[in-house]
């Protein structure tokens, strides 16, 4: 398991513009994102004690945003994105 506070971290340096408060990032994690994600058994969230997972759905899902990235690379016109 991976800490909200940590992933929020990981985000925040993910960011091309890094907002340098991971507290905004990790409310905005607990009350918009990670619901939806574990609702999509991407990931499983442990608000008690405040860890995420992989969820039965992680790997399917990201074997498809990696396709998707991938063919998004290849084509001319999403470049310009």
């Amino acid at each position: 398991p991976l800490s909200i506070s940590g992933l929020a971290t990981h985000l925040d340096e993910w960011l091309s513009d890094p907002v340098d408060d991971t507290a905004t990032i990790r409310i905005e994690l607990e009350h918009r994102h990670l619901p939806k994600l574990e609702a999509a058994d991407v990931l499983e969230y442990d608000r008690d004690t405040g860890t995420v997972s992989r969820g039965s759905a992680f790997e399917r899902t990201y074997e498809t945003l990696e396709r998707t990235c991938s063919c998004l690379d290849r084509s001319p016109d999403t470049r310009s994105w």
